[in-house]
């Protein structure tokens, strides 16, 4: 594919700018604040960088359990297992989940493979809301950010006394197993507890999904999903020393217990993965009137047990710090902000008692950034670096720049067109590095490489948008992200025991280059259309082809439905194009295109209590359990209702 032409954006924008709806309501444009574009405070419309936005009520109406349900829905974002784990990972224009920084409250999660966030770890509980920047970040969140950030926000408690709780049920049908550790198939259980005033804040919660597998209708042995129990709770409190002080300690602990049943050539196994998180966060923040310095602490802990097989026991073990702090600072059309980050990483990691690392895996970094948001009339511009260096390759300089211009601007709409360049920089994880990935009973073994060389890349957004006092929303976003040194496990063509060897290599070059068009469009007072269609162009241009495991087209949306005040219905659709995937002998293997459609209801009997319920996959649309490269969904049909309680 040869580069979009600037003739189809400005053709784009003026069917933008011709666009014209009928106003059926008094809506009004959003003034939801984020973040994670600028590091600073700004409406989600007037950022010169894009963000998309979940907020806490779009989370609620999907009964979002957790970061991946809670993520599936929105435009340009698509989800893999990762390799040999249970779970997902979030991938950003086609860029794979290791290379995407998962951050809560701004501090990077732990990964749970050693390279890539398990998503599906991280409970909405306490979550506000979810900003997605799409594209190379590094200059503003340093290394693991060449595909975007995805930030996590908590929510702050209300002043008083308040609870809230909710659990449902649900089932597969007939794919339930008569053997289920629990009686109910699956349940799901939230509740939180918090109390503020003046001059305190105090909030707790608690989120358990406790689970049984179901069948897959191959044999009567195999069940796809694991059973068990994922449990998180949080205790955190705030003292507000004075109206500009703030002091902030948290502590959250994650507990996952996963078993899974399947047949592997032939013979039936009962794998392990128990996991246990422990995170502790300190931060202090003082707010005055031109300027902001924040400071803080963070401790992660990640522990993870597996056994692939009854004769194998793998634990694998994470230590993560960080110290981090920030100062803005308003100078006439200037904001400036610059901080500095430590980091230090350690991982363990041992099989059947033996060390499955060539050397003492070791990562700290000392970084420091700045930029300068400047405001020249209806123009933005937003310049900025990060310095980075780090004990296994020195130092490293990212620049990028962004800017926002407002084309049009008057009482009913803003068009307006934004962009940025920035260079995306990943230094090789301590998996990559020193990791002797032993999954021989599974059939393969992934070796780490001290020869493989960080990650580079340059990536280009160029978005035109129009939004409307009546709610409408329109944009056209091109994007491109050349990525020099792409690190990959690659076959190595070597057999050991009959167990196929591959190591982390460099790719030479990749290219990932595409469009995507989102709309938020009001239809009635009562009905409302919201998703995205996105275009990608992915190609490793060493070998003249397609990048594996990544759809060309994507297109999802969703249908709000409010028949009455007290009654939401929602419609969400997804649809997947084809995938590529590669044998080590070169053999292609070409997925078909899937479509998943979701069912989501809420009714609220009065103002503290509601029933909801759903039916997630209503096609029923599941994958070839016999095919690895079948990218269509492992879960079927299921059904599911519960309640929720607010005081």
């Amino acid at each position: 594919m040869r580069p979009l032409s600037l003739k189809a954006f400005v053709g784009a924008g003026w069917i933008l700018q011709q666009l014209t709806v009928p106003a059926y309501g008094e809506g009004n444009l959003t003034e939801e604040v984020v973040v994670t574009g600028t590091r600073t405070e700004q409406s989600v419309w007037d950022s010169p960088v894009k963000v998309s936005l979940i907020s806490r009520e779009e989370i609620e109406k999907n009964h979002a359990q957790n970061a991946y349900e809670a993520l599936v829905n929105v435009p340009g974002l698509d989800f893999k297992q990762p390799r040999g784990k249970e779970g997902q990972s979030v991938w950003i224009q086609g860029v794979s989940g290791n290379r995407v920084l998962v951050l809560i409250d701004g501090e990077p999660v732990s990964a749970s493979t050693g390279s890539t966030v398990d998503i599906t770890q991280i409970p909405t509980t306490q979550v506000e809301r979810i900003e997605i920047v799409k594209g190379a970040t590094s200059a503003l969140y340093g290394s693991q950010a060449i595909g975007g950030v995805v930030n996590i926000i908590t929510a702050k408690p209300e002043p008083g006394l308040s609870a809230k709780f909710s659990m449902d049920v649900g089932s597969w049908g007939d794919k339930d197993v008569d053997d289920g550790e629990y009686f109910v198939p699956r349940q799901r259980y939230n509740a939180n507890l918090s109390y503020a005033s003046d001059t305190v804040a105090i909030q707790s919660g608690l989120n358990a999904i406790l689970s049984n597998s179901f069948l897959s209708g191959v044999d009567d042995f195999t069940k796809p999903a694991p059973k068990g129990e994922q449990v998180s709770g949080f205790l955190k409190g705030s003292f507000y020393q004075n109206d500009q002080v703030t002091h902030k300690l948290g502590y959250e602990h994650y507990i996952q217990r996963w078993t899974s049943d399947y047949f592997f050539a032939g013979d039936p196994l009962y794998k392990v993965d128990d996991v246990d998180r422990y995170t502790v966060r300190y931060s202090t923040a003082v707010d005055m009137d031109i300027q902001t310095i924040q400071w803080g602490a963070t401790y992660e802990k990640f522990v993870n047990d597996s056994q692939p097989r009854p004769a194998e026991y793998r634990q694998a073990e994470m230590d993560y710090m960080n110290v981090d702090a920030q100062w803005d600072y308003e100078w006439g059309r200037h904001v400036f902000t610059q901080g500095f980050e430590y980091n230090y990483n350690t991982l363990v990691s041992t099989k059947d008692g033996a060390d499955e690392l060539t050397e003492d895996a070791v990562y700290r970094s000392l970084e420091y950034y700045l930029q300068d948001q400047i405001t020249l009339g209806n123009l933005q511009i937003l310049p900025g670096f990060r310095y980075q260096n780090d004990n296994h390759f020195g130092s490293k300089v990212l620049p990028k720049i962004n800017g926002r211009y407002d084309l049009i601007e008057d009482d009913e709409k803003t068009i307006f067109v934004r962009g940025g360049v920035g260079k995306g920089y990943r230094v090789p994880n301590l998996k990559e590095l020193y990791y002797l990935f032993d999954h021989s009973g599974l059939g393969y073994i992934v070796l780490g490489s001290e020869d493989v060389k960080p990650e580079s890349s340059i990536n280009y957004q160029l978005e035109l948008a129009m939004i409307k006092t009546n709610g409408l929303a329109l944009s056209f976003n091109l994007f491109r992200n050349n990525v020099t040194d792409m690190i990959e496990p690659e076959s190595t063509g070597r057999f050991e025991r009959g167990v196929a060897i591959s190591e982390f290599q460099n790719i030479d070059k990749a290219r990932l280059q595409g469009v995507e068009i989102n709309f938020d469009i009001p239809l009635m007072d009562w009905l409302s259309m919201n998703g995205g269609y996105s275009y990608l162009d992915a190609q490793d241009l060493m070998r003249d082809r397609r990048l594996a495991e990544r759809p060309r087209h994507q297109l999802k949306a969703a249908f709000d439905f409010q028949p009455i005040e007290s009654l939401n219905i929602l419609l969400n659709s997804r649809f997947y194009g084809d995938q590529l995937g590669y044998e080590s002998n070169g053999t292609v293997h070409k997925t078909v295109p899937y479509s998943v459609i979701d069912f989501k209801a809420n009714y609220a009997l009065n103002n503290h209590l509601s029933i909801y319920g759903g039916i997630d996959n209503l096609t029923d649309t599941v994958k070839d359990y016999l095919d690895q490269y079948d990218e269509q969904p492992r879960d079927g049909r299921y059904i599911y209702t519960g309640f929720s309680l607010t005081y």
